[in-house]
């Protein structure tokens, strides 16, 4: 074993604001899991790691009980061993770097060969078969990589982006433009592993427990407590009623 680990272990990739351990409560998503397990009765750690590679280590060599990622790639037969169980909707939108496209971005220029920032796993398909160059990478680097005109574009969620620029690019913030095109609904679950001895049975526990705190207001206090009363939260809410 490359680290000790309990037996109800969820490792989780750093995903602020959503999942992190620099937010109150490690941020929406995290206090939502950690609450389901709770109420599920069910003893259990999250943790945050940098990069997706070691939460695909503790999956696929420790047979870990879950785990939560973004931009979810996994074969047929993988998936036969998982389940999904959706715990937030979230918009991703495409965000430019002004000074870099000072007349804004767009998209069906042929005046110049774009290139796409993308994360680990995510569909860059469309991007390929417009003939864009792909650069892949953390948030950070991407937005880093935005700002030295490397990249002319990437997705996010509007929260991540903002929350990032703050931290370590607060001068040039307002920089970070987002088009009025393009964004996306993306899903986060958390995926549970059923060649762990109980990953089935808690699954279903996890998945009551998710449901319970959707009835009882429990979920919308938490989303508006880190994502905002009014549009904000409700926003969440109206998403993940589709999944």
């Amino acid at each position: 074993s490359l680290f000790t680990t309990s037996d109800n272990e969820i490792h989780s990739i750093d995903f602020p604001p959503f999942i992190t351990n620099e937010v109150i409560d490690g941020g929406a998503a995290s206090e939502i899991i950690t609450t389901a397990f709770r109420k599920a009765g069910i003893d259990s750690t999250l943790t945050i790691h940098p990069i997706k590679k070691i939460i695909h280590y503790y999956l696929e060599q420790e047979n870990a009980l879950s785990i939560v990622e973004r931009h979810s790639h996994f074969s047929k037969t993988q998936q036969n061993k998982l389940i999904f169980v959706p715990v937030l909707a979230y918009t991703e939108q495409l965000f430019y770097y002004k000074p870099s496209h000072p007349q804004g971005l767009n998209l069906q220029t042929k005046q110049q060969k774009l290139t796409y920032g993308a994360h680990q796993d995510e569909d860059v398909s469309k991007y390929k078969k417009a003939g864009m160059n792909i650069i892949t990478g953390r948030t950070t680097a991407l937005m880093k990589k935005l700002k030295s005109g490397d990249i002319d574009f990437i997705a996010a969620p509007a929260e991540t982006i903002q929350w990032l620029s703050q931290r370590y690019l607060n001068d040039f913030q307002e920089n970070f433009i987002h088009l009025d095109t393009g964004s996306s609904t993306e899903v986060l679950h958390v995926i549970f592993n059923s060649q762990h001895q109980e990953g089935t049975t808690i699954a279903k526990k996890f998945k009551h427990a998710l449901s319970t705190m959707r009835k009882d207001g429990t979920y919308q206090k938490i989303i508006m407590k880190h994502l905002g009363n009014g549009d904000a939260g409700a926003l969440y809410l109206r998403r993940l009623e589709t999944f």
